[in-house]
């Protein structure tokens, strides 16, 4: 009995007794319970496997086995209730026109240009 013990400072002088703590139980063996499940109630292995984990789940087989986990697995999203609040539909913005914007463009790039030419031929006329 040496082994099930644990002392966790050498100066304390209390020991305690160290339990395997749902190391059987603590999770269903997926292998045997999903043959066991998809031979025997397919529906609710697919609702084990890509439904939500629940602690129902625990209670399908094994010790502490409840007969009412198979009807509240089944039934588990009747029990969530939707969002309070959900994001009002806006309309959506049209997209800016691109031709607008790339007129304005050209025209504004043609004003600058014209601005920098009359400037240069100024400068050299007045020198």
């Amino acid at each position: 009995m040496e082994g099930d013990f644990f002392q966790p400072l050498s100066n304390e002088l209390a020991q305690l007794r160290w339990q395997r703590h749902l190391d059987d139980n603590e999770r269903p063996c997926l292998l045997l319970l999903s043959v066991h499940l998809m031979i025997r109630d397919p529906p609710l292995a697919k609702e084990v496997f890509f439904g939500p984990c629940s602690p129902y789940q625990y209670r399908l087989r094994g010790p502490g086995a409840w007969h009412g986990a198979r009807k509240a697995i089944l039934s588990q999203w009747n029990r969530v209730y939707p969002t309070q609040w959900e994001a009002p539909d806006k309309p959506v913005p049209d997209p800016p026109n691109m031709m607008l914007f790339w007129s304005l463009f050209l025209g504004l790039f043609i004003v600058v240009l014209w601005w920098v030419l009359y400037a240069a031929a100024v400068s050299l006329v007045g020198a």
